[in-house]
């Protein structure tokens, strides 16, 4: 009789995706994360993998807030097979946490970049800027999860494996105009043709406004930083802004904080 299989890091990705979607639909980020790993390490024994693998085969090009989500979706899945097979979990170290990525607009650049936007991606952008949503959530968001009555988005999202969260936002009058005929669509923030956007599609026309406003550096994401620095330049309390943004901590909002800073510091200088 030969020797048992040992079982792959492959075994264990299937094994974590299936228990995880059984409770629900996986963050796009925590799937492109674990087919990542099952595309470079799928042959490796899983039972055999230490802290160290885990940290190291984790790409360092990135910034510690990308290399800390990555090694938390490694690291669960790699304990999730070992912990329900009778295993000792295993210990990945995290890179210290750094300023994480500050790019966001005033009032009157974000003015500027919406009146540049052609018609077909404007609903899209105007959502970026007024919900501070990721692009994924609202690319996907259908007229069922609109409030239509009190003007209300509520966005569900699973972040690292862990359990679905809603938080909702209020829709501003700005973004409204977009919303309200929307009822009878299939998604609220369709491409011209009525689907979901494809990435590159959106990309292209989002990096010729860019190119166009002489700016570089400015990401679809940075409008949901915009979205949030505006919000504390406008008095609303971080633990607000956390949960505007679907943060279950103060961690990823502390980058703000100096936004209230300065606007106290002129308030002090006028005295």
């Amino acid at each position: 009789m030969g020797r048992p299989k040992k079982p792959t890091v492959a075994d264990a990705v299937g094994f974590w995706k299936a228990a995880k979607l059984r409770d629900g639909s996986l963050g796009r980020t925590t799937v492109y994360f674990a087919e990542k790993f099952l595309d470079k390490m799928g042959k490796a024994k899983v039972l055999e993998l230490t802290g160290a693998d885990i940290t190291n085969y984790v790409d360092r090009g990135q910034g510690s807030p990308a290399q800390r989500r990555e090694i938390n979706t490694v690291k669960g899945i790699v304990n999730f097979y070992r912990q329900m097979h009778g295993h000792q979990p295993i210990y990945a170290q995290r890179p210290r946490d750094g300023k994480g990525r500050s790019r966001w607009l005033s009032v009157e650049e974000r003015e500027r970049f919406l009146a540049a936007c052609p018609p077909e991606i404007a609903p899209l952008v105007t959502g970026l800027f007024f919900t501070g949503a990721r692009r994924g959530e609202l690319e996907k968001l259908r007229p069922t999860s609109v409030d239509y009555r009190d003007r209300l988005l509520r966005l569900e999202s699973r972040k690292g494996g862990r359990g679905l969260r809603e938080r909702v936002i209020p829709i501003h009058d700005r973004l409204w105009e977009y919303v309200k005929d929307t009822e009878g669509q299939k998604l609220v923030f369709p491409d011209p043709k009525g689907k979901q956007w494809d990435g590159d599609a959106f990309r292209d026309i989002w990096w010729n406004v860019v190119v166009s406003l002489g700016m570089t550096d400015f990401l679809p994401h940075d409008a949901r930083h915009t979205f949030a620095s505006e919000l504390v330049r406008q008095g609303v309390g971080l633990r607000q802004v956390a949960d505007l943004l679907g943060h279950s901590s103060l961690a990823m909002v502390y980058r703000y904080s100096h936004v209230d800073l300065e606007d106290k510091r002129s308030v002090v200088l006028q005295l």
